[in-house]
């Protein structure tokens, strides 16, 4: 589901490696309006992102470190009356599988950290949840049922709590495979009620070419389009089988993507410009 991952209209200027950009509000002459947020890039990778209001005045910032591109510290901090940050710090086991993560806030005190399990197909078998005094509280559960062709078929997640031993359902994923390349996914809340259904088209080489999301009776149709390289040069999407909005992108020779257009069924066009420092 991408309801709201396609967004915007992307001009970007030159590489990420090393550079800062601003990036404004598209106006609807195509000018330049109001600075929303920079970022700088490290070898490909955001290090840290700063946003603005209309004023201009922070609103937070993100600082992300990494080490061997695995991202190891993210700091949020909100410029507001009274400062704070959110902090977390991640762990990685040789296969490059998130083992660890500690997460605290400096103006609530509150901290806490996960430790991850994983079983013999390197999923997820367990998840401890560790208070701020180092005390295991709980364990998050996911149980897994496979197919004859070692494909999942359905996800349990249960969580208990160690305490008063306690397991109750947090939710429930089906997976069905009608075709090769297709997969449908239903999403279970506590109470068994569907709450979410994703049919997924593949092509030959895995990627996802069609897609449709249906959520509380409202379907969301996707269409995807690809480059040589694999990169996504065209989406279009319907809402309820009507045409809803047209997205496209423009790739340099180095596959950075230097404009993203958006165009809506109802005329509306909007979007952001982004400026190399």
């Amino acid at each position: 589901m991408r309801l709201l991952f396609w967004a915007f209209f992307y001009f970007i200027i030159g590489t990420v490696t090393g550079q800062t950009y601003q990036v404004y509000k598209l106006q609807p002459d195509n000018s330049k309006g109001h600075l929303m947020r920079t970022e700088v890039y490290k070898n490909n990778l955001l290090h840290l992102k700063t946003t603005y209001n209309e004023d201009g005045k922070r609103l937070y910032a993100i600082d992300q470190a990494y080490e061997n591109d695995l991202l190891k510290k993210k700091v949020k901090t909100f410029f507001v009356e009274f400062p704070y940050d959110l902090v977390s710090e991640y762990n990685y086991d040789e296969q490059g599988r998130l083992t660890g993560e500690l997460f605290g806030n400096n103006l609530t005190g509150k901290w806490g950290s996960y430790r991850y399990e994983y079983n013999e197909n390197d999923k997820i078998k367990w998840v401890d949840i560790y208070q701020k005094n180092g005390d295991l509280t709980h364990r998050r559960h996911y149980k897994y049922t496979y197919n004859n062709n070692q494909q999942v078929v359905e996800t349990l997640r249960l969580y208990e709590d160690l305490e008063f031993e306690e397991i109750t359902q947090e939710n429930k994923t089906l997976y069905q495979y009608p075709t090769s390349n297709t997969t449908v996914i239903t999403y279970y809340d506590t109470a068994n009620k569907e709450i979410l259904k994703e049919t997924n088209i593949e092509d030959a080489q895995g990627r996802c070419v069609q897609s449709t999301t249906i959520v509380d009776s409202e379907y969301l149709d996707e269409k995807f389009t690809y480059n040589k390289k694999g990169q996504i040069v065209k989406i279009e999407e319907l809402l309820n089988h009507q045409p809803h909005r047209t997205i496209n992108n423009q790739y340099n020779e180095n596959g950075i993507r230097i404009r993203q257009t958006i165009q809506y069924a109802n005329g509306k066009k909007e979007g952001e410009i982004y400026v190399l420092q």
